[in-house]
């Protein structure tokens, strides 16, 4: 990146996670407390497909200018890996940060 170029930050939630079913609809999941690492649904994972569908249409950046920070729970965790694997695969680096984790 040169020195005084503008630079963008892109925050991604990570997406819908498993919790305990509703009677609704079992792919839409109500908080339940007591999961303190869960998976994302199969919900989360087309979210994470658009997503990346999204981004790939927009994606205008040099890997080197470009880096990926994500907390160690396992739903971020995924929502990297089934939304932003392309990038990782065009050499975007990964930072795995603790402190950007949520705990309940």
């Amino acid at each position: 990146m040169v020195a005084n170029e503008p630079f963008q930050t892109l925050l991604i939630s990570h997406s819908s996670y498993t919790a305990s079913p509703t009677k609704t609809d079992p792919d839409i999941h109500a908080h339940e407390w007591d999961m303190h690492d869960p998976d994302l649904t199969r919900k989360g994972i087309r979210q994470c497909t658009k997503l990346a569908e999204h981004l790939a249409a927009r994606f205008s950046y040099e890997p080197s200018q470009c880096r990926i920070v994500v907390s160690p729970l396992t739903r971020t965790l995924q929502t990297v890996q089934h939304g932003l694997q392309w990038l990782i695969d065009r050499g975007v680096k990964v930072e795995v940060r603790a402190e950007w984790q949520v705990c309940f």
